[in-house]
Order: C-alpha cells, then structure tokens, then sequence
C-alpha cells in the first residue's frame, strides 16, 4: 500500500515536511492506551478519539454521561511519537478491542465514537457482535460516513499537506510554525489538541490527523443489527453522510441544538439519553 505521493499543495518553509516525519517513526507500538476519562465501578464505557487523534477533553463530560461508572477513551495510535499512526479502520478496530477485552473480558459492552472515530466504534461493535458478545447501544457522535465522501482518494502525503493547508486558512496564518504560539492556543480551545502537548510534536500531530482521514476514507463499513444510537447537530441532520440506517436499521438520529462534538458531549440529550443506557445496564 502506497501512503506517498508528490503533493499538489505548496508547504511553507518553515513547516516540518511529510518525509522527514515518516522516516523518524517505527512500526506501530503498544503505547498508553486506553486512557482513563472518569472513575467509577460496574461496566464501563469505551469511547474512541475523533479526527485529531485526542480524546482527554472528553474527561469533563464523561462522569456526567456515565455516572459512577469507569470511561476510557482511545487516543490514536502514535499520538505521542512513539509509533507510526495506523492506516486502517480495521487495525485500528484490531488494536482497540484487544485492549477493550484486556479491560473487560465480557460483555455486555458500551462503545462510542466521535466523529470519524464513528466508524472505528462501528467495526468494533460489529466485530463483537460477531463473536457472539453482548453489545449495549452503540453510540457515535457526529458520526459522518467516511465511504460516502466524494472526491478521490489522496494518498498520506497529500491529506497531511492539505492539512496543513487547512489549518492556515482556518487561523489566517501564512506559515504555521512562524505563528505556532496563535495556532496553538487557538487548537487548544477547539481541544483539537490537548494542554500538554508540547510544541515539538504539533507538525506529528497533523501528521496522525492526515492518517485518520486516510483510513476514514477507505473504510468499507458492513451491517449491524444491534442498536445504534447517532447523536448529530441539526444542522446536519439532513446529510447522507451521517445516517446509517442502510447498513445498520436499528440506528436512530438524535438531532440537538449543538454545534461542536464537545457541545454534544454536554448536552442535555446526549446526557439523559446515556444515563439511561448506563442504568439499563448491569
């Protein structure tokens, strides 16, 4: 599989190019992974990063959305430079489910995704359902289908230059490392990247973000016939790209007055409606 190919968008001089990042990893490595997002006992809740790779902003609403119960949250492999980002939804699924089994050998099993980490939430679901494992409602927040995406499929190269591209026009920036203290901060209050992440790995970061997107785009999801819970701001509602009851006809669309995936998070809705899941289940 090719993840290289000569860029079409122009990179700033001062940013860390694609090349130079990928000959400085190794092969994927066990890393922390998953962390923890709320305390508590009984069954616990596995949650999967969004497109950014993080996912311990999700600590300020976890222990309201699963109350006394334990939440951990996958962040993407190689966020701290320890590894090569993976490239497909279903290593991504593999590694995780090891890891949720590592936790809790037996169902019954709450799993959720944000946003493009919807589809990574969905494999696993499906992957337990298959092995005969109890599966509570899935829930996926913002969850657009990465199959549905039009254009044409960019390698690794291109979707980190675009990137980059992104982030300049976003911040109105001509080079992201001359202003990197803006952008940063900036980041830090969307939580595409976390408090403590140090400077140096900012250029890695998109890097791990470009690998999402490589492996969101390529996913061919399959059917599930358990529950699924898709919680979407209304503004998008409407969109093909976050329904899924054609592959999975038990899903339902909750659309709330929300913004952001973090908005969501703290809804009242999304709230209510996982405490209910949570009580339903031992």
């Amino acid at each position: 599989m090719s993840v290289m190919h000569a860029s079409p968008v122009q990179q700033c001089s001062g940013e860390t190019d694609f090349h130079s990042l990928w000959r400085s990893t190794a092969s994927p490595a066990r890393q922390r992974q998953p962390i923890r997002l709320s305390e508590g006992t009984g069954t616990p809740a596995f949650f999967v990063h969004w497109g950014s790779g993080n996912i311990a902003f999700a600590r300020e609403a976890a222990a309201a959305f699963h109350p006394g119960r334990p939440v951990f949250g996958f962040e993407a492999v190689g966020l701290w430079r320890e590894a090569r980002p993976l490239l497909s939804v279903g290593d991504m699924a593999e590694r995780y489910l090891r890891e949720i089994k590592e936790i809790q050998p037996r169902g019954p099993y709450l799993i959720g995704g944000l946003c493009s980490g919807s589809q990574i939430a969905y494999e696993i679901a499906c992957r337990l359902a298959e092995s005969g494992a109890e599966v509570g409602p899935l829930t996926l927040v913002n969850a657009a289908r990465g199959e549905l995406s039009a254009g044409p499929l960019l390698d690794l190269e291109d979707l980190y230059d675009l990137r980059l591209a992104a982030l300049r026009r976003q911040f109105a920036v001509a080079d992201l490392a001359v202003d990197l203290p803006y952008v940063m901060d900036a980041m830090r209050s969307l939580r595409w990247i976390d408090d403590d992440m140090p400077a140096g790995h900012f250029f890695w970061r998109q890097l791990v973000s470009a690998a999402d997107a490589y492996a969101f785009t390529r996913c061919e999801l399959r059917r599930y016939e358990g529950p699924v819970n898709v919680f979407v701001s209304r503004a998008v509602a409407t969109e093909p790209e976050v329904r899924w009851q054609d592959i999975a006809p038990q899903s339902v669309i909750e659309a709330l007055d929300a913004e952001t995936s973090v908005d969501i998070l703290t809804h009242p809705g999304f709230v209510n409606a996982m405490r209910r899941t949570s009580e339903a289940v031992a």
